[in-house]
């Protein structure tokens, strides 16, 4: 086998049979104890989606102040030469999620996929935020009254950060409910992230629309898509359908206290936190085979 070439597959594959069989329980989330089950999926063209922040980065208190895993980033490095494309995915500005990861030849889509930065270093950036979200935040912030909250632009949506709040679970639910009776409600539609609330312009675009469309792009065929939270949900959705076109894709969730729920009923496999998500990098790297490491 050729480096780059995958696991070959077969209908009678044993490790193939296995994952067939038990993704016919779509509800039931399984555990990656070795990452090898999920060979299926590796089929050319191969693409591998990952989000940016509680999947390769940890949750930070402050965006300021987010990192990207040195062990992710490393192996993220080795596979932008075996893959057929990597993709990070987010929430984040584009520019962002760029300077975080500092990897050429990568695509970016930013803003949930309304920013990007291609492998080539093109460049293909949208306005800025509706002035009715910036106020409709603004609004909704003051009618709370926690200090602890911080807004945030976002391309062409707004980010609300709840994290540093004494009680984020109460103050979510405040939001929440201040956000759907704002006077600009039928402006936006709301996303949902780990102790984050996004406003979206209606009719914006959500991550799934973004991987659908890298997807039919570039003929995909096989796919993994790591996330972890509810706005990696449209995205699971989109790389699972290469399971109804011919193709073979997954869903990895990252588990965590805060979605574990919502992850675990969406994804075919969960993986504990960054490590587990490195492991799976990793395993990836060794079995596409290993490309020059002169970048």
């Amino acid at each position: 086998m050729r480096p780059g070439e995958g696991r070959p597959l077969s209908d009678t594959d044993p490790v193939h049979t296995d994952v067939r069989r038990r993704l016919e329980e779509p509800t039931m989330a399984i555990p990656v104890h070795e990452p090898a089950v999920l060979a299926p999926a590796l089929r050319r063209p191969f693409g591998l989606f990952v989000n940016l922040n509680g999947t390769i980065a940890p949750i930070a208190p402050n965006p300021d102040e987010v990192r990207v895993a040195e062990p992710a980033r490393r192996a993220l490095l080795q596979l932008v030469d075996a893959l057929d494309v990597v993709v990070i995915v987010t929430g984040a500005p584009v520019e962002q999620a760029h300077r975080l990861v500092g990897i050429d030849g990568i695509l970016y889509l930013g803003n949930h996929g309304a920013e990007q930065i291609r492998p080539d270093g093109e460049r293909r950036l949208v306005g800025t935020a509706d002035d009715r979200l910036r106020r409709a935040a603004e609004d909704a912030v003051r009618r709370v009254g926690e200090r602890k909250v911080s807004i945030e632009p976002k391309g062409r949506g707004i980010g609300i950060h709840f994290r540093s709040a004494n009680n984020p679970r109460a103050v979510r639910k405040q939001l929440l409910a201040a956000l759907q009776a704002g006077e600009h409600a039928r402006h936006y539609r709301l996303v949902e992230g780990r102790c984050l609330l996004e406003l979206r312009p209606v009719g914006e675009r959500d991550k799934g629309d973004a991987v659908s469309e890298v997807l039919t792009e570039r003929g995909i065929k096989g796919g993994l898509y790591i996330g972890d939270d509810r706005s990696d949900l449209p995205a699971f959705r989109a790389v699972r359908h290469l399971r109804d076109s011919g193709g073979f894709g997954i869903a990895v969730g990252v588990a965590n206290d805060e979605t574990r729920d919502a992850i675990t009923d969406a994804a075919d496999f969960l993986v504990d936190d960054i490590p587990g998500v490195v492991r799976i990098l990793n395993w990836l790297t060794s079995t596409l085979g290993r490309p020059d490491s002169s970048r």
